[in-house]
């Protein structure tokens, strides 16, 4: 239900291992798609993100921008991450 159309989910310079951390989820679901924007440019920013991007109806991923998709766990895989990601998935 987190992901429903028109929700978002929004965290802003959290304390993370890697350094601070943002991430913006935001839900349109009646028009097809689910962006998330990733940033981390601390020194020790990860080289790979991983998000979990689920349906809410449970649907799976038709095409997806900005990473690669598994569609056995609903999650994209950013590699060579240079410390902003970008990502749409489109159902």
């Amino acid at each position: 239900k987190w992901l429903e159309d028109g929700k978002k989910i929004e965290l802003k310079n959290v304390a993370s291992y890697f350094g601070p951390l943002s991430l913006c989820i935001n839900s349109n679901i009646n028009k097809g798609y689910i962006e998330a924007n990733i940033e981390c440019n601390s020194d020790r920013k990860p080289q790979q993100i991983i998000l979990r991007i689920p349906h809410p109806d449970g649907k799976k991923a038709v095409k997806v921008t900005g990473g690669v998709y598994n569609a056995a766990t609903e999650s994209i895989l950013i590699k060579d991450f240079i410390g902003i990601g970008n990502v749409k998935v489109e159902f």
